[in-house]
């Protein structure tokens, strides 16, 4: 996907696949730190490494390479920069539907992160908006230009906005994100990605996707965004009241007072969720903090007896 995108003329961060400690210590000392470190097949953040010197990095490798040589670990050079994603559909080969969001938190922090996560889409008149459109469109060309390649998918495209405001391709699978962006699209544009691609490998229709080609892509008829709180280990004492507000479009929590339960275990470990609504991204942003604080509040977690 890397190799692809990068002869297509997309910028992608400096990376390999190091078959011994060796490699990864020669690539760190051509790109200097921070490093990350990372299975080409994990998900969820899980074994995600962001080495920062020398020193870590040994300890990491004792760890990595104690076995001998490997062919699963991605070494990329670190891509500072807040995190976006744009997600959406392609049918019949040509995107029907994709919309930008940002990640307002670090997904690597799952475990060490107990407050409120923040993901909001991005407004249309946004300068990013149309320049990460844009990207996607570029990337999928490179990706299914080949005969015989997929036609009809939902797709998770994440990209780095770098503080010199560049764009860098961090990954994209023919599938939809995860978390909530699903119910986070249904809002917006009232499709659900998941449910979307089921019916599209079952023959079935789906009308919101069936347009005449050459048809403008829809615009949201909302921003929408999602909260997440992290699973954190211990005894819980209390649980968040489900929000009223008209504009909290759906509410999860899954854990029950008196329930003893373990950290995160990936980056969609959550303990609670919500989707929101709003004319605006700052509109929705505000609204989601407001609203995670007061879940945040809620919850009492003691220590297990």
């Amino acid at each position: 996907m890397k190799r692809r995108a990068a002869a297509a003329g997309i910028e992608v961060a400096p990376h390999t696949l190091a078959a011994t400690a060796e490699q990864v210590r020669a690539f760190a000392a051509d790109h200097g730190y921070p490093v990350v470190l990372k299975q080409r097949a994990g998900y969820n953040s899980v074994g995600l490494r962001i080495v920062r010197s020398a020193g870590e990095l040994r300890t990491h490798l004792d760890e990595l390479y104690r076995d001998g040589d490997r062919d699963d670990l991605l070494v990329e050079r670190f891509v500072p920069g807040r995190m976006c994603h744009v997600d959406g559909f392609v049918r019949a080969g040509r995107t029907v539907l994709a919309w930008p969001s940002q990640y307002q938190y670090d997904l690597a922090s799952f475990g060490s992160d107990p407050g409120p996560r923040i993901d909001v889409t991005l407004d249309p008149d946004d300068p990013l908006t149309g320049r990460l459109l844009d990207l996607v469109d570029r990337v999928l060309a490179a990706l299914t230009r080949s005969p015989g390649g997929l036609t009809d998918h939902a797709f998770h495209a994440e990209v780095f906005h770098t503080p010199d405001d560049r764009l860098v391709l961090c990954e994209i699978a023919c599938r939809s994100g995860g978390a909530k962006i699903r119910e986070v699209f249904e809002v917006m544009f009232g499709v659900n990605l998941a449910e979307a691609e089921l019916r599209t490998q079952l023959g079935l229709p789906v009308p919101a996707l069936d347009r005449p080609a050459g048809d403008a892509r829809p615009r949201p008829r909302s921003m929408s965004g999602q909260l997440l709180m992290m699973k954190r280990p211990g005894l819980v004492r209390t649980v968040p009241t489900p929000p009223t507000e008209p504009w909290v479009r759906r509410f999860w929590c899954w854990a029950r007072p008196g329930q003893v339960i373990p950290p995160a275990a990936g980056s969609a470990d959550f303990l609670t969720a919500a989707v929101a609504a709003a004319p605006t991204r700052a509109e929705c942003e505000a609204r989601l903090r407001r609203l995670g604080d007061r879940v945040a509040a809620q919850i009492q977690i003691g220590e297990a007896s």
